[in-house]
């Protein structure tokens, strides 16, 4: 996605007075030399946990709550972080808070036919399906699509026995759907979350009420279908007070989280 398409999140983030430190991965911005033809899932691993620890470090200098806010892949990324990189660093301060919007932990099936073309070669650029108004890029490689695959497949262990040793168990965690969601299955999200949000505080929220549409800017035929997995600004919503809604729900959650931790 276009870092364009988070803006509307600013006047959020600012009313709110948190300080956000924004990662753009590599292959997601509009730069004609960032490729996705050679990127593998370390590459993105690096540039998040880089991301966490100039936060961390902002945080633990000011005494403040150190937050995490993922989208699709990023959301994916944040667990992969939790779950392999401080999994492994028990020394290093976990997130106070997360909160996962359409978080790419578990893909529908059909995610999974890009696995065919592997034999094609990496470097293959494949056309990119998301709106040309949120799109960084007009293709995207199949390393690109292997580097997500990987990362699903780290964390598949991990996740299996969440319970007994999950470091995400231990973050209250807030996941945001529209439950007819094109790409992330919803379905096995909220198996996921019957099974052990009630020991790990991990809690869903079902927006598909809100319905959500591609750009009222766009005046192609196509300007009022509904793209279920888009859920980053007011344009991708019915109307600018459902995208309202869903932030407000946003920051009771953040809310009652701080006070219930300085409660303690």
């Amino acid at each position: 996605m276009r870092q364009r398409s988070f803006r509307n999140t600013h006047p959020y983030r600012n009313k709110w007075g948190y300080l956000c430190v924004k990662v753009c991965l590599s292959g997601h911005s509009a730069m004609m030399n960032d490729t996705t033809e050679k990127i593998n899932s370390d590459v993105w691993r690096q540039e998040v946990f880089s991301a966490y620890f100039e936060g961390r470090e902002y945080a633990d200098k000011h005494k403040l709550p150190l937050i995490f806010v993922g989208y699709s892949l990023g959301g994916l990324l944040g667990i992969d972080l939790m779950e392999v990189a401080l999994r492994r660093q028990p020394q290093f301060r976990r997130f106070d808070k997360m909160v996962l919007l359409a978080p790419a932990l578990r893909l529908r099936w059909h995610a999974s036919l890009i696995k065919l073309l592997y034999f094609v070669g990496g470097e293959v650029m494949l056309p990119s399906l998301a709106p040309v108004y949120y799109r960084a890029k007009d293709a995207t490689s199949i390393n690109a699509y292997k580097a997500i695959w990987n990362l699903l497949d780290g964390i598949e262990r991990p996740l299996s026995d969440f319970d007994n040793s999950g470091v995400s168990c231990q973050v209250p965690v807030l996941v945001v759907m529209d439950s007819q969601d094109e790409l992330v299955d919803y379905g096995a999200i909220k198996n996921f979350i019957n099974k052990y949000g009630g020991q790990c505080d991990w809690r869903l929220q079902e927006i598909g009420d809100l319905s959500f549409y591609l750009p009222r800017e766009l005046k192609s035929s196509q300007s009022r279908r509904k793209i279920h997995h888009l859920i980053i600004d007011p344009n991708s919503f019915r109307t600018a007070q459902s995208f309202d809604l869903m932030m407000s729900n946003v920051l009771i959650f953040l809310n009652s989280k701080l006070q219930d931790k300085q409660k303690r």
